[in-house]
């Protein structure tokens, strides 16, 4: 069985929104992180929310709704250091779907089907990929494009890669210098480009 862990990337300072956006309520009852979460837990074998040591509210939240956490020490070091925290967090998984935690339009559907892509190329050849969502838009002029959003599966073959990123980039790096491996899933999710920066991001 292809096991794909969730890692949640939860460790930034939101600075933009002018408080902590992913405590913030974006439906009846639920914060965004909470939606994030749901949207991958369900897709996934096991997950984990990565969160600043010092972002007590957030773990308290966490921990009072069963959510899974762990810190990333360097979090302030950028975004890398989070990712590195959620990959070693599971160092046996056949792959990783890397989100982010304030991507609460973000469908479950689009998780299970990344997962079940990645799990068709794994069976069949086992071959170093980059799975990521596309979904169809337009540019300025109104010709058809599609564009690129996240969460990101990256196979076990990136683990050594994944683990020796630095700075604020995330995985985007790896997306570049493996172009070849990047495999494009088309959804019908545009949830996968919208993420939370400022309140009016709510209401959207």
């Amino acid at each position: 069985m292809t096991v794909v862990a969730g890692v949640i990337l939860a460790a930034g300072r939101g600075r933009r929104f002018g408080g902590d956006k992913l405590l913030a309520e974006i439906k009846p009852g639920l914060s965004v992180i909470e939606c994030s979460v749901a949207a991958v837990s369900e897709a996934v074998s096991e997950y984990v929310c990565v969160v600043r040591p010092d972002d007590l509210p957030l773990q308290k939240h966490l921990t009072k709704r069963n959510i899974p956490w762990i810190m990333a020490l360097a979090a302030d070091d950028g975004m890398s250091q989070s990712l590195i925290a959620g990959v070693s967090h599971f160092p046996n998984a056949d792959g990783w779907l890397i989100c982010l935690g304030d991507m609460p339009y973000l469908k479950t559907e689009t998780c299970r089907r990344l997962c079940g892509h990645f799990q068709e190329l794994s069976e069949n050849q086992d071959t170093a990929s980059i799975v990521t969502p596309v979904v169809s838009s337009s540019d300025e002029y109104g010709k058809p494009l599609l564009k690129r959003g996240n969460p990101v599966l990256f196979s076990h073959h990136f683990k050594q890669e994944l683990q020796q990123l630095t700075g604020d980039g995330g995985g985007k790096y790896l997306l570049s210098a493996h172009r070849n491996h990047v495999v494009r899933v088309t959804v019908n999710d545009p949830g996968i480009l919208k993420d939370i920066d400022t309140p009016e991001d709510l209401k959207s």
